[in-house]
This record gives C-alpha cells, sequence and structure tokens, in this order.
C-alpha cells in the first residue's frame, strides 16, 4: 500500500502535482488542456516548484457530465 508521503512531488508515485481541479476550479474541456500542458512542462524538467525529479511518463484525466470524459498519456 502507498503512504500520503508517497504521492507527493518527490514521491515513489507522484499524483497531481499541480493541484488540479482543487487549484483551479472544474472546468472539464480548459482542465484537459491544462493537464496537457503541464505533462509538457513536467517531461521538459520546467514546472518549477512542482517538478516531478526524471518525469518521463504523464498520465491526465477528466471525467465531465454523463460519458464526457478522456484520458492523455505522454512520455519521452
Amino acid at each position: 500500500m502507498i503512504g500520503h508521503d508517497e504521492l507527493g512531488v518527490n514521491g515513489k508515485l507522484p499524483v497531481i502535482p499541480s493541484g488540479d481541479f482543487a487549484s483551479f476550479g472544474e472546468a472539464t474541456t480548459a482542465m484537459g488542456l491544462f493537464q496537457v500542458c503541464e505533462i509538457v512542462l513536467q517531461l521538459r524538467g520546467e514546472a518549477g516548484a512542482r517538478q516531478v525529479k526524471d518525469a518521463k511518463v504523464g498520465l491526465g484525466a477528466t471525467q465531465g457530465l454523463g460519458a464526457n470524459g478522456a484520458a492523455t498519456i505522454l512520455k519521452i
């Protein structure tokens, strides 16, 4: 089982280093675009204080009303 400290930016499995919906609102389409931008910044090593060390793959997912949803996986 993975503990809370392992999900942080410097943890074994970093999750949502940007804060995601909790920090930026719930506009599903805009959030999907934001997630792609955040993943690109992470993979380039340009995410500043949110940077995940040696990021090689990123996953973004959104879920709207009904069956409206999307997932994006980017890797280098």
